[in-house]
Parts: C-alpha cells; structure tokens; sequence
C-alpha cells in the first residue's frame, strides 16, 4: 500500500447515492480497508456498517450481532465519494491509494466525540483509531464529510469549537501534527420544515470558515451537486466529489502542478451606475481556475438575507460576478447557497463550485442603519422652485404624512402637481443615545436642499432622475438627543418623485466582536 486515507462522517461518506451512478472501473492500485477488517479491491459499496468488526457500528443499527447478509442498501444504495478520490489521487500521484472506512450515517460530532475513545470499539472515535493502529498507525489524511445531524439549534453553537477539537485530537492521536484534513461543506437538503434554511446556512458557514481556525484545513463546496433522494448526493456527484476531495488533498499535500486551493469568497462592493438607470454588485473570489462558467444562466445568488433573487442578470467576468439590479430595488447584503435547497450552478474551468456563504453586508467596513422608514412627507409648498430662497421655516407651517416606504419615500398624489411649481419637505428624525461620527448618505431625484438640525448644509440644483440610493454623502458630528434631516425637493413639474437615506456610523469599524455585542446606531422615530 502507498498513501492511506481515513474516510469519516455520516451517510454522505458512507455513501447513499444510487450504485447505478457509481465509479466504474476501479484501479487495482486502489483499495479499501473494508468494515469487516479485510483489505480488498475498492469496489462500491465500500462503507457497510451492519458487517463491522467494531460493535458501535452495528449496534447504532438496531442490531445485536453484524449480519454480513445486510452488505447492500435497499433499492440499490451505496455510493460514496472514497472510491472517486481514491482513483484520482492515484492518477494525480502515481502512488497506489488505501482508504480506511470509519463513517456512519446519521452520527453528530458529539457521537465522534474524542473523549470517548477510551470505549474503544464501542465508540466512533475509537473503533476509527483501533482501524488505524491495526494498520500501522499511519495515514495520509482524513476525508471527511459531516455537519447534516448537527444542523440544529442545539448543536450549531457548539459546531465550530466540536470541529477544532476533533482535528486537533485527530492529529494528536494519529501523531501527524499537520494532517491534511479535506472536509466538504454540506450539499442541499429537500425539506418542509421552516428551520432548514437557517440551520443548513449556519452549518456551511462554519464549514466554509473554519480554515481560519484550523491550519492544514481545507474546504470543498457540494451546493452544487445532484440528489438521488431528499439528502443524499447521487453517484454520479459522488464522483464530482471525490475528484473534488482528491484535488483539495493533493494541494494540502504539496503535489507537483497541483490547482490552487478551493475557491474562497473574497470581496463584494456595490456600483451605482445612473446612467445605466442600475446597481451592480461585484461580487471577486480567489482561486479560481480559468474563469467562472455555467450551465445556463448563473443561479444562487441571494439577497437580504432572504432567499430572493433581486438582480435581473447575472454576468460572469474572470473571476467576478456581476449582478446586475434595478435601482428600485433595496440592496443590503448578499449571499449565495443561502438556504437548504438552492440552485446554484456556477463553477471555474476546472469544474469546481463557488462555495455557499451567508449573507454579508454590502457595508461591511461600518455598520449602517436600514433605509428611512418613518420618513414625514410635507403637503407641497406652492412657489418658488428657486432653493437660494427655500429656508427652513418654510417647513414649519406645513401638514405631513408618512407615506409607505422601502428603500426610497415617494409621495403617491405626486402626479396631481405636474403643473405646479413648488418644493415637498421629506423629514427623518433620530435619536442619538451617544455621542457619534455618522455619514448620511442619500439620494433624489430632482433640485434639492438639504437640511440638519435646520441649518442648510447641502444644495444641487441640477439634481435629475433617477434616484441613486446613497449616491451623496455628508459626514457629521452628532452628540447624544435628537436629530433631524429634511430634504426640500424641487416638485420640477412632476419629474422629482422623491428621496432615499440611510446613516453610517464612521467611528466604530465593523468587527466580529463587535457585530456579535451590538454598536449603538441613530434611531429613527416617528
């Protein structure tokens, strides 16, 4: 034998796609280390629990004694992702390949809890270690897919901390400090219940993260991937899988021409592009072979954090994407694979997926409040149209009303005035529960004044359609109490039709410990 590889998780690694998909043609050069402790040509199913020498295996069956006779699945399941990698990395490698097969569907990281090794075969852990010792002790690395069981409120807090724990015992235990650990993060889920989206989106951001916690670490992404049932990766995306894993492993492990890492998510930034009447976010990643493909049009993307998708094309450029937006459309943060059953369908030239990430923050250097919402709209002010002469006061005689409001406030008796001339007053109030460096960033669609704490403090006489959120920014000073910003907006004949602001706070940079504590932002009151 040449390089050995343990193979451990749950179902996904065990393999239950169909074995009509399965790897075909296996190499001699690559064998399994069977559950019932033989070595033998790898050929699917390699991963059969009911035959295990270990009785933690058969017994999390429901069975008393292994039964050899359950060897296959029902209806013909039992492909997994060892035999596909193993044959890769022979061909990457010219090195014959073991892989040493320890997963069990259906576990949780607290059933490969460590600290129960000392149970010995009557433990996951334990059997995994015993499997080792009986071969030499010595591995390659670990193959691993899990997550799925943990995909709850319960064991989500609990997930990260488990996985550092787990590896570090791995290398402890297996004494190779710098173990190549391949994971993947989990594929997709078809369920009706309400909490899959979130629990499923937690998991893979961990997954997703986690190499910034645990060197030696890397991450394939399987969002991508076909079913043959409502959790389980078909055989043939079992296959993609395992040349996936196998790719991963062999730049871990230094190997001659080996592809770059898997690709990561790297920035995002939002453009404003007035003349196009759109938005476009930008969305880079790293390590990408070639340039980003699809099938068919580019799928995944997902906005505020919901599981909408708000763009009206998505362009793929090298290694960006571009979505392209209306500028109606309120735009805070963006994800991709952002729920339990997604669509997503873009990879590089070398066939692998952009990872699944939670939403982030389009404003991710400060933190931001949502667009106005409790916005005052001014009856119109019947006169001039000439802002030199519009003072504050003006404002002060008027009735308002709070119209309906997402991202921008437009006033919906505005076509009763297309013959009129005049100004609307647009007023946000805020309370400041300390003192703060805050920028207002706004847009309009027609002349404008702008007011704060009623000193004018900003003028475009030329401003014109569209609206542009957060196109123009003023910085301020704000102590603690209440402040105020009106804007007078020309009626120019019912062209102008309104405005849009949010604020940033500038003196508290985002950071994860603070994002987790909360920081005190301006709030809007009606």
């Amino acid at each position: 034998m040449g390089d050995v590889w343990v193979l451990g998780g749950q179902s996904n690694m065990q393999g239950y796609g169909n074995l009509s998909g399965a790897y075909g043609n296996s190499s001699p050069m690559v064998r399994a280390y069977y559950m019932d402790d033989r070595w033998g040509r790898a050929k699917e199913p390699i991963t059969c629990p009911p035959i295990a020498h270990a009785p933690v295996h058969w017994r999390l069956y429901g069975l008393t004694v292994p039964q050899p006779a359950k060897w296959k699945e029902p209806m013909g399941k039992g492909a997994g992702p060892g035999i596909s990698f193993a044959n890769e990395m022979f061909r990457l490698t010219g090195v014959p390949q073991g892989v040493i097969c320890c997963a069990h569907g259906g576990t949780t990281m607290a059933q490969w809890d460590p600290e129960l090794k000392k149970e010995g075969d009557n433990s996951l852990y334990g059997a995994m270690l015993n499997r080792v010792k009986r071969n030499g002790g010595f591995v390659s690395g670990m193959i691993w897919y899990q997550g799925c069981s943990d995909a709850n409120e319960e064991a989500i807090p609990l997930f990260r901390q488990n996985m550092i724990r787990f590896v570090k015992a791995l290398r402890r235990d297996f004494r190779f400090p710098g173990m190549p650990f391949v994971q993947v993060q989990i594929a997709r889920l078809v369920s009706a219940d309400a909490g899959s989206d979130k629990n499923w989106t937690c998991i893979r951001e961990i997954q997703r993260t986690l190499q910034s916690s645990i060197r030696n670490l890397l991450t394939v992404p399987a969002v991508d991937l076909e079913l043959d049932d409502g959790i389980h990766l078909s055989g043939k995306s079992q296959i993609t899988l395992g040349r996936r894993l196998a790719e991963a492993a062999y730049t871990l492990t230094g190997g001659k021409g080996a592809l770059p890492p898997p690709i990561e998510f790297d920035s995002m930034k939002l453009k404003a592009l007035p003349g196009k009447g759109e938005f476009q976010c930008v969305v880079s990643f790293r390590n990408v072979v070639g340039e980003l493909v699809s099938a068919g049009r580019p799928a995944g993307f997902m906005f505020n954090g919901s599981s909408a998708d708000l763009s009206f094309r998505a362009e793929l450029k090298g290694n960006s994407v571009i979505l392209h937006c209306g500028f109606g459309v309120p735009v805070t943060s963006l994800g991709y694979g952002c729920c339990a059953n997604p669509y997503c369908n873009i990879h590089d030239r070398a066939g692998r997926s952009l990872p699944a990430f939670a939403w982030q923050p389009l404003c991710s250097r400060y933190f931001k409040t949502p667009y106005t919402r409790r916005m005052q709209v001014s009856e119109p002010f019947f006169g001039t149209e000439e802002l030199e002469r519009i003072s504050y006061a003006d404002s002060v005689k008027l009735s308002y009303s709070i119209p309906p409001q997402e991202t921008f406030v437009v006033p919906s008796d505005r076509a009763q005035y297309t013959a009129r001339q005049g100004v609307r007053f647009f007023r946000s109030v805020y309370d400041v529960q300390e003192p703060m460096k805050v920028r207002l960033q706004f847009g309009y669609d027609g002349p404008v004044k702008v007011f704060v704490d009623g000193e004018a403090v900003y003028m475009d006489r030329n401003g014109t359609n569209p609206i542009v959120p957060e196109q123009h920014r003023l910085n301020a000073a704000w102590n603690k109490g209440r402040h105020e910003v009106m804007f007078a907006l020309a009626l120019h004949h019912g062209a102008a039709w309104g405005v849009s602001l949010d604020i940033v706070r500038t003196d508290q940079r985002r950071t994860r410990r603070n994002a987790e504590q909360g920081v005190s932002l301006p709030v809007e009151i009606g």
